[in-house]
């Protein structure tokens, strides 16, 4: 028998048993950090400090957020298929250096 899944959740391919779940402040932190480097990296913004304004956020909290626009492809991959590792949230990046 297959267990249904509901709205953001799937069965894991690595434990077909085990539902997974997207983490959505996670994916909408990944998101902007991608957003946020494309703007430095591209020029339309000079510094983070002057993105930071703009963005009505603390540099600290961007520079903290940044991080995650640059974690390897396969942990990117698996936090947008809900298969990252336990513990590993938008807490997370924000808290440890």
């Amino acid at each position: 028998m297959v267990e249904p899944t509901t709205p953001g959740r799937m069965a894991s391919p690595l434990n077909p048993g085990r539902p997974t779940s997207v983490d959505e402040n996670l994916m909408s932190a990944l998101a902007r950090a991608f957003f946020w480097q494309e703007l430095l990296d591209s020029g339309r913004v000079k510094n983070m400090t002057e993105l930071a304004k703009a963005e009505k956020i603390g540099l600290a909290r961007m520079q903290k957020l940044l991080k995650l626009a640059r974690l390897a492809p396969d942990i990117v991959e698996d936090i947008a298929r809900g298969r990252q590792p336990v513990g590993l949230s938008l807490l997370f990046f924000v808290e440890n250096p």
